[in-house]
């Protein structure tokens, strides 16, 4: 219940204030059991660093390195450098190579000799990549539209994604019932629940650019629409692009991507296929349909993220 007033409230700390009040915190009462009984920590309590390095030798090399860059992300904000020389000494003691790296880039010396364990020990159950999902249920799918989008292709998609028990969310230049590119009736209208600028792509799992030539173009001028595009592709989401869309992911440039200038193309996550036809008789069925379009949907969305893409050059 205590309101710590000092500078700091953990220990060590360079300033030497206590971490706990000796006068008049709690003290176990000392009892004899072959000797006294003291509160104390036994020696292996002291011991941080060997699980420590068995979790960074079960990870993937991506895990790795979304931790080296959260380390450098969070120590550059230490303004004081003795206090970020210390973190990387005590990274030494995890791992040499992360400790390097993140010494190079917050701007203080590097060690030149390790200190970390040098155990192989892993786990299987702490890396991601071992744990792969079995559907695509709860997925919150962002279908991104403007006015003139294919009308038909997005519902047939929206369809097919709640019957596999995804979410789907549709993102316009406006909220409220937004027009394709032919007629509907009341209860095909798409609305949009989110704009391009209420919202961004960290909320949802995946994307899907749908045809429709003036749909493409608007978006085309709308520099939040390609941020959804570029910001998803750089977290390693799955893209889906269809017909026109494709024309509209194609001025995002993704980095290593190949995009369909005829048949289906799966490229880095990303699903590009022009001449899409919808049946209403026939609709889109992840569960039926095992070869084709709707299988390449399925399988691009059912990793949730391609972790190994370039992406070095999205500045967003």
């Amino acid at each position: 219940m205590t309101i710590n007033s000092s500078r700091v409230n953990y220990t060590p700390n360079r300033f030497g204030c206590p971490a706990m009040d000796k006068q008049n915190g709690y003290v176990h009462a000392p009892t004899m059991v072959h000797g006294p009984k003291i509160r104390a920590r036994g020696p292996k309590f002291f011991e941080f660093h060997n699980q420590a390095k068995l979790f960074l030798n079960s990870l993937a090399e991506w895990e790795v390195k979304h931790i080296t860059e959260a380390l450098i992300f969070e120590l550059s904000h230490v303004e004081i450098t003795e206090i970020r020389q210390d973190m990387v000494e005590y990274l030494n003691k995890i791992d040499h190579k992360i400790a390097v790296e993140v010494a190079h880039a917050i701007g203080v010396n590097a060690p030149t000799t390790s200190s970390a364990p040098t155990h192989t020990n892993k786990s299987p159950a702490v890396s991601q990549e071992h744990f792969p999902s079995k559907d695509i249920k709860g997925m919150k799918i962002a279908f991104l539209v403007a006015p003139g989008y294919n009308a038909k292709q997005l519902n047939a998609l929206r369809l097919a994604f709640k019957a596999a028990n995804a979410v789907n969310f549709v993102v316009a230049p406006t909220k409220g019932v937004i027009k394709g590119d032919v007629a509907l009736t009341d209860a095909e209208n798409v609305e949009a629940q989110f704009t391009y600028t209420s919202s961004r792509s960290v909320m949802f799992d995946a994307f899907v650019v749908v045809g429709g030539k003036a749909a493409s173009q608007a978006m085309t001028h709308i520099g939040n629409a390609k941020g959804f595009i570029l910001e998803g592709f750089k977290h390693g989401k799955p893209i889906i692009a269809i017909d026109e869309g494709i024309d509209f992911v194609d001025v995002c440039n993704l980095p290593g991507v190949q995009l369909s200038t005829g048949a289906l193309v799966t490229s880095e996550g990303v699903v590009s296929v022009r001449g899409m036809t919808v049946d209403e008789k026939a609709p889109i069925s992840f569960e039926k349909d095992l070869s084709g379009t709707a299988k390449a949907i399925y399988d691009a969305l059912l990793p949730r993220r391609f972790p190994y893409r370039n992406i070095a050059s999205i500045a967003i």
